[in-house]
């Protein structure tokens, strides 16, 4: 489990290919106290360190990923060089500023706007409609496995939602480097799937 509070961000320095699947490997802040089989969120998919070793600079980890992972988010789009969102799991007794992001993406949307206001940021996002239900304004979203809070109106398009983007969540983050066009990983909230799964039942 993740909060959605991005702790740091890394670097893909390598990409290679495992059984259909890859095999990467990621700097990351010295800051993160990893060990091998420890889980981690990138980009908000909840990976496992396979590897893990220090070089005094940055940690260095290894990171295995399906075939089917790589199919439902964004991670086989990725080239090396680009950064990526780092969060580590959630302890029992941590604050949760967030809200609870499993690291299980439920679908991929694509950035179709992005406006500058002042110092603020506003991501128009287009995702497929079949998780419409899933949706309410003012309620939380992981986007790259950051918490954010979903900002809908009559104007907005059922496909599409925006999310307003604080100075320090845009420049410590990776949102700063996307571009119109760009792919990102969704997590839906956890209580609100749940409901909306409850209601398909029941009908």
């Amino acid at each position: 489990m993740f909060t959605g509070l991005i702790q740091g961000v890394g670097t893909l320095i390598q990409m290679g290919s495992k059984g259909g699947g890859a095999q990467w490997e990621i700097s990351v802040p010295i800051a993160f106290p990893l060990t091998v089989g420890a889980s981690i969120s990138i980009n908000g998919v909840c990976s496992t360190v396979k590897k893990y070793k220090n070089n005094h600079e940055n940690n260095h980890i290894t990171v295995d990923y399906l075939p089917e992972t790589l199919k439902k988010t964004t991670l086989g789009q990725l080239q090396e060089g680009i950064i990526v969102n780092i969060e580590s799991p959630l302890k029992y007794g941590d604050e949760i500023g967030g809200h609870i992001v499993t690291g299980h993406i439920d679908t991929v949307g694509t950035i179709k706007d992005i406006k500058n206001q002042g110092d603020f940021h506003q991501l128009t996002i287009e995702y497929p409609s079949e998780y419409a239900p899933n949706l309410i304004s003012k309620g939380s979203i992981a986007i790259d496995g950051i918490s954010l809070t979903v900002v809908m109106d009559d104007n907005t398009a059922t496909t599409q939602f925006n999310v307003h983007i604080i100075p320090h969540t845009w420049v410590h983050t990776n949102l700063h480097m996307l571009s119109i066009g760009n792919k990102v990983n969704l997590e839906f909230d956890q209580a609100g799937k749940y409901a909306s799964r409850r209601c398909v039942i029941n009908n």
